[in-house]
């Protein structure tokens, strides 16, 4: 996975990837699934468990909806935008995000990916293309 410039890699392991951009209040995790499975109803647990590990509130969803795989490894593409509000030192954050999953062709790489970020909603626009940068970098890997 390339990263983008600006972002730092938090953590690699079992679990994926972890990387931020702290002057935009963002954060990235990139997990791989071995066992895939459709991606459409997993986006809301995909958001609520991303949300967890943000302290993320009053968390509210986007519209699930199918987005055209990246490359032809790719067989399925969903994504789902939320919003939600954190907490710190007696402060309020807004923050918006997005979850995005990849699943890989079942002849090529049978794997999952889910993809989540979450920034300051007036860095929103700026993250997203960074994530969508490095997601590019891992979608042809699959």
């Amino acid at each position: 996975m390339q990263i983008a410039r600006g972002w730092t890699k938090q953590t690699y392991d079992h679990l994926g990837i972890r990387v931020t951009s702290f002057e935009r209040g963002a954060e990235a995790r990139f997990y791989v699934v071995t066992n895939p499975v459709t991606s459409l109803p997993l986006l809301r647990p995909d958001v609520d468990a991303f949300a967890e590990t943000q302290d993320l509130r009053d968390v509210r969803y986007g519209r699930v909806a199918s987005v055209p795989p990246p490359n032809l490894n790719v067989v399925e593409a969903a994504r789902i935008s939320f919003t939600g509000r954190r907490t710190e030192d007696y402060l309020v954050y807004s923050l918006a995000g997005e979850c995005l999953r990849l699943r890989g062709a079942p002849t090529v790489n049978d794997v999952s990916v889910s993809i989540c970020f979450a920034a300051y909603v007036q860095d929103l626009d700026t993250v997203r293309a960074e994530v969508r940068q490095m997601t590019g970098s891992v979608a042809r890997s699959i």
